[in-house]
């Protein structure tokens, strides 16, 4: 069953879900390169995105890009490395299925 939504009760009572896998910070162009030519190799990437939000109603800049396989997860600190070529090429990259939820306030 394919649900809208989910309220707030019924995503307490749900179990709790822990990334096995290891998480890497990406803070320059040359690591965001390395990150994507592993990246690429996926079938399927998990992504969200975080902005800052200082004031309700504001929208800034995507600061914090993440991009997700089963086995290691990348933080792309933006906000440091700007949308680089390869991590935009990577998004533009059909063969490589990627998965997000809320996509609406990720947009």
């Amino acid at each position: 069953i394919i649900r809208r939504s989910i309220n707030k009760e019924e995503v307490k009572d749900m179990p709790k879900a822990v990334f096995p896998g290891q998480i890497h910070v990406v803070q320059t162009p040359q690591e965001a390169e390395r990150a994507v030519a592993y990246l690429k190799k996926c079938s399927i990437l998990g992504i969200d995105s975080e902005s800052a939000v200082i004031t309700k109603g504001q929208s800034h800049k995507v600061a914090l890009l993440q991009i997700s396989s089963e086995e290691h997860c990348f933080l792309f600190r933006l906000n440091l490395t700007g949308l680089t070529l390869p991590v935009i090429t990577l998004l533009e990259t059909p063969a490589v299925t990627k998965v997000g939820l809320s996509l609406r306030d990720d947009f």
